[in-house]
């Protein structure tokens, strides 16, 4: 989930490769969140990063991140949510 305060740059769906951590990914952006759609993810740490414009200062609550298998939902990740302080 994205804080209030910030909206994606680019709002258009589509596959994107990162040749950095070889991870290829379909995105689909929405009112306060991106999805990713990914169809292979070995062992490792990712970083998926994306560009945003910020609308105004403030304080703002960022939403959890949930990572999960499409096919076996048991397996499933949340992060907890955070403060963000934009000046």
């Amino acid at each position: 989930m994205r804080a209030a305060t910030v909206e994606p740059v680019s709002t258009h769906a589509g596959y994107m490769y990162n040749r950095r951590d070889d991870i290829g990914y379909y995105i689909a952006p929405g009112n306060s969140r991106n999805v990713f759609y990914i169809d292979r993810l070995s062992k490792g740490s990712y970083v998926i990063e994306y560009d945003v414009n910020v609308q105004k200062p403030g304080r703002f609550t960022v939403g959890n991140a949930v990572m999960q298998c499409l096919y076996a939902p048991a397996f499933r990740a949340t992060t907890e949510s955070a403060v963000i302080t934009v000046e």
